[in-house]
């Protein structure tokens, strides 16, 4: 028997072995990446559980702007070190028209970076402050961006903090690898 800290807890089911309804979900998501994110492999596992899964991700993402998600994703990848979700969103970033130097001072998590785009500094400190569990700081952060761009906005930044601390913490207690490298040649872009 392999070593319990570093086996998979669960065997994630290929996108064939998902039920037709399951596939049916994913199949947009599967065509755009080429392939079933481990996640939702594992969570196949249980209809109920992966639909439950998606329905959050969807929405929590459906408040806030994509690029605002963007910035959300990338900031607790790099702060929790989830190179999976680090390097499938620094593509997404580059697919939304975020320049490398953009994605690069994301994952530096320093919301005063030169070349961070404009009104994404709160949202990146609430969320790294979040990722670090800095929840005073995240808090503050958050007071900012609901002052500076409105409740409804800060609200769902919130909203997709919690989703991403989940997903990155899923990640890290499966063991999930990257299916893809990362833009910067494999190492994050700090």
């Amino acid at each position: 028997m392999g070593d319990p800290t570093t086996a998979k807890p669960i065997s994630p089911l290929a996108f064939e072995d998902l039920s037709l309804a399951s596939q049916d979900l994913l199949r947009p998501r599967y065509e755009r990446l080429g392939y079933l994110g481990e996640i939702f492999g594992v969570l196949g596992n249980d209809d109920a559980v992966l639909r439950a899964f998606v329905g959050f991700a969807d929405a929590s993402a459906s408040p806030v702007d994509q690029d605002v998600r963007e910035v959300v994703a990338l900031a607790i990848a790099a702060a929790t070190d989830a190179e999976p979700e680090l390097f499938q969103h620094e593509r997404r970033a580059l697919r939304l028209g975020f320049t490398s130097d953009e994605i690069a001072a994301i994952e530096t998590l320093d919301p005063d970076h030169s070349d961070l785009r404009a009104g994404t500094r709160d949202v990146l400190a609430a969320s790294a402050a979040a990722a670090r569990g800095d929840w005073a700081g995240a808090r503050a952060a958050l007071a900012k961006l609901s002052t500076a761009a409105g409740p409804s906005v800060a609200a769902g930044v919130l909203l997709q903090i919690g989703y991403y601390l989940m997903a990155t913490s899923m990640g890290h207690i499966l063991a999930l690898t990257p299916p893809v490298t990362s833009i910067f040649g494999g190492q994050s872009g700090d």
